[in-house]
């Protein structure tokens, strides 16, 4: 007679936690694709001195649809990951990355190389 209202209470309490667990994970799925392209670049670093004729550009790329490096789309792996070579070019080289996700969302990183 009394164990029946103890396990109402703790099955109410097992699907209120499951509902808040189901919206949490839901918000922080919306808030991840709402906030657009994320660009990371792990080389080169900005401002970094280049002795070479060429240089490797690379980096990570989440939620985007269209890539561009310097104005030329570029593939992507599965797992976002990019690797392009570039040329150096005196006294300094401008790269810009550009990435648009499916709804329109627009991020742009640039950055200077410097030749030695």
């Amino acid at each position: 007679m009394y164990q029946k209202p103890f396990i109402n209470k703790i099955r109410s309490w097992i699907f209120i936690g499951f509902m808040g667990f189901v919206i949490i994970y839901f918000a922080f799925r919306v808030f991840d694709f709402a906030s657009g392209p994320k660009i990371l670049i792990s080389s080169p670093i900005n401002g970094q001195r280049i002795d070479t004729e060429t240089f490797l550009v690379e980096g990570n790329i989440r939620n985007a649809k269209n890539i561009y490096l310097n104005g030329r789309e570029i593939a992507i792996n599965e797992s976002g990951d990019f690797k392009e070579i570039l040329i150096a070019k005196s006294p300094y080289t401008l790269i810009v990355i550009s990435a648009f996700d499916k709804y329109g969302k627009f991020k742009e990183k640039i950055l200077e190389v410097a030749k030695k």
